[in-house]
C-alpha cells in the first residue's frame, strides 16, 4: 500500500523511528510544543458566541498551575483523579494537568447513571473528582456518602452552584489560584515532577462500555496514548503537514475522543474546536466547516438521514435533480468499487452532479470542506457509506478498541468498497493475525497494560507472548481486506443450527434513515426477528410531510402509517441479507432509550440482555403465532 493512497505529501519531513517517538511522556511533548510553537493555536473554543483561541504557551502555563493545584490537594504520583463532563477546554486542561502531576486520569461519561458513576469512582479509587456542571455534581452527591476515598471535588461551571457549600468543594478557578500560589512559592516544582515521567507510566484508565457486565478499567500508558495518535496520523499523514480543523464532540472519557483532542494535536497540525454547548454540535460543524472527522456510524447515519429527508421534502425540481445526479453517481461508484474504468461521459456527469447538487447539500451541513473522514466502533451499513461516497466524502472504516487504542486495521485507499474494515496497518511494531477460531489477535505498543484491579481478566485477554485477544471474529476476503463478522460472544445459533451474526443483520436494518438502533433476535429460535428503535428526528420529519399527527415519540411510533413505513424499510434491508438472515417480524420499541436511566451504555451502545428483559413480551409476541401453529399441527389430525 503506497503512502500516496493515504494522502501523504511528497515533502514530508523525515521522522525518527516510531519507538523513539512514543518512548516519552505526553507531558514532555506538550512542553516541547509550548517552546517550539508558543504562539500557534492549540485549540479553539466558543464563548458568548465568539470563537477564541488558546496558544500552546498559554495551554502549558494553565496546565502547570492546575497540576500544582492538584498537588496542593494532596494528589501524588499514581493517584487517580476523575473528570466528568462533556468535551470542553477545562476537561482537556484537567487531563493534561493530572498526567503532568504524575497522577492518572479517570474519565467518567457525562451521560452515566448514578450507579455507573459510583462504580467507576469506587473501582478506580479516585481521590479527586472534577465536574463540569451542577448536573454532574448532583450525580456525585447522590453517591458521595458511599465513596470515602473522594477527598475533594471541583466544579468547572459554578453558575448554578454559587450558593453551594461543602468542606471538600472547590471551584475550578480556586484550584487554579492555589496552583498559581504554589508556583510562586516553588517555581521549579512543576519541572521537577514532569522530568520524572516516562512513556511506560500509567496515564489514564479508560472504562469499557459495559454492554454485558460492569465496565472494566483499561490501563493506558503515556506510550500507548502516543502510539494511538501516531496510528491515526499514519492513516492521514496530511494531518502532520497541514492545518486541519476538527470538532471536539466525542466524549473525552472515550479512547477515540481522547486521542483526537488530547494527543493528536501534539503530534500534528490538528486543531480541535469546542462547542459552546455539546447540543450545538451540528451548529458548530456548520460554523467551522471541519476538514477532518472521525465519528461513529450513528453520527454519519443521522447526518445522511437528515439530508435525505431535506431532499425528499424539497421542491419537485430539486428532488428530480438530486435523483438524476445520484443515478450517475451510483453508476460511477459501482464501477470504481469493481476496479473498472469509468467512461468519460459518466465521469463528467458525476463531477457535474457533485458540483451542482451534492456540494450544495454538503455546504448546508457544514461538510463542504470535508474530503477524508473515518468511522469506527460499530458496523457501518454499506448503503450509508455509498451515499457519502456519491456525495464526495471519502468515508473510510477503521478498527480499534479500548484495549488496543490505536487504529490497527483501516481502509487506506480512496473511496474504498464498503463492507470491510480494510487491511492491517503497516506501521512499525504492529502485528495482526487470526486465531483458529477466526478471532482477531493484535500485538503492538498500543495494547493496554491490562485491566485495573482485575489480574485474572488481564491474564485472560492475552497469551504469554503478548497477543491481545480482541473478542472480535473476522474473515479475510480475497485481496486481503478484513471483514468484521461479530463479537465472538454475540454470534447466535438458530434452532435449525445456522450460525448467524446479529451485527450483520442489524447493520442492514440501520441502513434505513428511520432506524436508530436494531437488536436482532434468533438464538435457538426458528427464524430471525428484530426490535427497532426509531430515529425520532427523521421519522417526525416524515410524519409532518405525510400529514401524520402525533403527540409524542410513543404516539408517533405506534401510528399505523409509521408501522407500514418501517415494515417497508425492513423489506428493503432483507434484500441485503441471505435468506436465513432475513427478518421475519419486527417490533418497534415504544420509548426512547436513555443512558442516564441505564437503558444503554453511557456512549449509547445497546445492552442486549437488558433490552431482552425489558421488552421480553414484544419478543415473544413475534414467536407466539408460530408456536401456536406448531401445537395446532401436532394436535390436529384424524380422530
Amino acid at each position: 500500500m503506497t503512502r500516496e493512497l493515504r494522502g501523504a505529501s511528497s515533502g514530508a519531513a523525515v521522522l525518527p523511528p516510531l519507538d523513539r517517538r512514543i518512548s516519552r511522556s505526553v507531558t514532555s511533548l506538550l512542553l516541547e510544543q509550548a517552546e517550539r510553537r508558543p504562539d500557534d493555536i492549540a485549540y479553539r473554543f466558543k464563548h458568548l458566541g465568539i470563537y477564541q483561541g488558546c496558544s500552546w504557551a498559554e495551554f502549558a502555563a494553565r496546565v502547570e498551575v492546575l497540576a500544582l493545584g492538584l498537588s496542593s490537594l494532596g494528589v501524588e504520583r499514581g493517584d487517580r483523579v476523575a473528570v466528568m463532563g462533556d468535551p470542553c477546554p477545562e476537561w482537556l486542561l484537567s487531563d493534561h494537568a493530572i498526567m503532568a502531576a504524575g497522577a492518572v486520569t479517570v474519565g467518567v461519561y457525562a451521560t452515566s447513571a448514578s450507579v455507573e458513576v459510583e462504580h467507576v469512582l469506587s473501582d478506580s479509587g479516585a481521590k479527586v473528582v472534577i465536574l463540569e456542571t451542577q448536573e454532574h455534581l448532583d450525580k456525585l452527591l447522590d453517591v458521595l456518602p458511599r465513596l470515602p476515598q473522594v477527598r475533594w471535588f471541583v466544579v468547572i461551571d459554578t453558575r448554578s452552584v454559587f450558593m453551594f457549600e461543602h468542606a471538600n468543594y472547590l471551584s475550578f478557578a480556586e484550584l487554579e489560584a492555589r496552583g498559581a500560589k504554589q508556583r510562586e512559592q516553588t517555581p521549579d516544582a512543576f519541572r521537577q515532577r514532569t522530568a520524572k515521567l516516562g512513556g511506560a507510566d500509567l496515564a489514564t484508565i479508560l472504562y469499557t462500555s459495559g454492554t454485558t457486565a460492569k465496565a472494566k478499567g483499561v490501563m493506558i500508558s503515556h506510550r500507548t496514548l502516543l502510539t494511538a495518535g501516531e496510528s491515526y496520523i499514519h492513516c492521514i499523514p496530511l494531518l502532520r503537514d497541514r492545518p486541519h480543523r476538527v470538532v471536539a464532540h466525542l466524549p473525552l472519557a472515550h479512547g477515540v475522543g481522547r486521542t483526537i483532542v488530547a494527543t493528536m494535536p501534539l503530534q500534528s497540525q490538528l486543531v480541535p474546536f469546542f462547542c459552546e454547548d455539546i447540543e450545538d454540535f451540528a451548529t458548530t460543524i456548520r460554523e467551522i466547516a471541519p476538514n477532518f472527522a472521525l465519528m461513529p456510524p450513528r453520527f454519519w447515519e443521522k447526518f445522511a438521514a437528515q439530508l435525505l429527508i431535506a431532499v425528499e421534502t424539497s421542491s419537485r425540481f430539486k428532488r428530480s435533480t438530486y435523483r438524476l445526479a445520484m443515478r450517475y453517481a451510483r453508476k460511477a461508484m459501482t464501477l470504481h468499487y469493481e476496479g473498472k474504468s469509468i467512461p468519460l461521459a459518466l465521469r463528467l456527469a458525476h463531477r457535474l452532479g457533485r458540483f451542482l447538487v451534492f456540494s450544495q447539500l454538503l455546504e448546508k451541513a457544514g461538510l463542504g470542506r470535508m474530503r477524508i473522514a473515518f468511522t469506527g466502533s460499530a458496523p457501518m451499513p454499506p448503503q450509508v457509506t455509498q451515499v457519502w461516497h456519491c456525495w464526495g466524502i471519502d468515508l473510510r472504516e477503521m478498527y480499534g478498541l479500548t484495549e488496543c487504542l490505536a487504529i490497527s486495521i483501516a481502509q487506506f485507499g480512496p473511496f474504498p468498497r464498503p463492507g470491510d474494515i480494510g487491511t492491517p496497518t503497516d506501521l512499525d511494531l504492529f502485528e495482526f493475525k487470526l486465531s483458529e477460531e477466526n478471532e482477531i489477535l493484535l500485538r503492538s505498543p498500543s495494547v493496554c497494560l491490562g485491566y485495573w484491579n482485575q489480574p485474572a481478566r488481564t491474564a485472560e485477554s492475552g497469551t504469554a507472548d503478548g497477543w491481545l485477544h480482541t473478542g472480535d471474529v473476522a474473515e479475510i476476503l480475497p485481496g486481503g481486506a478484513i471483514k468484521l463478522v461479530d463479537r465472538k460472544k454475540d454470534i447466535m445459533i438458530t434452532a435449525g443450527g445456522k450460525t448467524l451474526s446479529p451485527q450483520q443483520i442489524e447493520k442492514a436494518l440501520k441502513g434505513s434513515p428511520y432506524v436508530a438502533e436494531a437488536i436482532a433476535i434468533g438464538e435457538s429460535r426458528r427464524y430471525v426477528t428484530a426490535l427497532l428503535v426509531l430515529d425520532y428526528t427523521t421519522v417526525s420529519e416524515w410524519a409532518r410531510a405525510s400529514n401524520v399527527s402525533y403527540t409524542s415519540y410513543t404516539n408517533l411510533v405506534t401510528q399505523p402509517k409509521v408501522v407500514e413505513l418501517i415494515a417497508e424499510e425492513v423489506k428493503k434491508a432483507n434484500e441485503f441479507l441471505a435468506r436465513v438472515e432475513q427478518v421475519k417480524y419486527c417490533r418497534i420499541i415504544p420509548q426512547e432509550l436513555d443512558p442516564e436511566e441505564g437503558e444503554t451504555t453511557p456512549n449509547y451502545k445497546i445492552k442486549r440482555r437488558l433490552i431482552a428483559e425489558m421488552f421480553g413480551d414484544l419478543i415473544e409476541s413475534m414467536y407466539e403465532s408460530e408456536t401456536k401453529k406448531l401445537f395446532e399441527m401436532a394436535t390436529s389430525g384424524p380422530a
